[in-house]
């Protein structure tokens, strides 16, 4: 499946959920926001840049920089 069909899935999932949520959510956000997520939890660095399949640890510190509404929700 490719990129553009999977994010098309994910709104069609979105669309259907319950929980009213709202906004552009695309993968690349659930990237972003899976490696804020486990770096906070503890997992270093490169085992986040392993995971994710990144070759460099800077892209990996590209993804995992938080956001400011996700600093607010701290």
């Amino acid at each position: 499946m490719k990129g553009d069909q999977c994010n098309t899935l994910l709104k069609e999932i979105i669309s259907r959920s319950p929980l009213g949520v709202r906004g552009d959510i695309t993968l690349h956000h659930l990237r972003h926001s899976i490696a804020t997520h486990l770096l906070q939890s503890g997992m270093s660095m490169e085992y986040v840049r392993d995971f994710l399949g990144h070759s460099f640890l800077e892209t990996t510190q590209l993804y995992a920089k938080p956001k400011a509404e996700q600093l607010k929700l701290l």
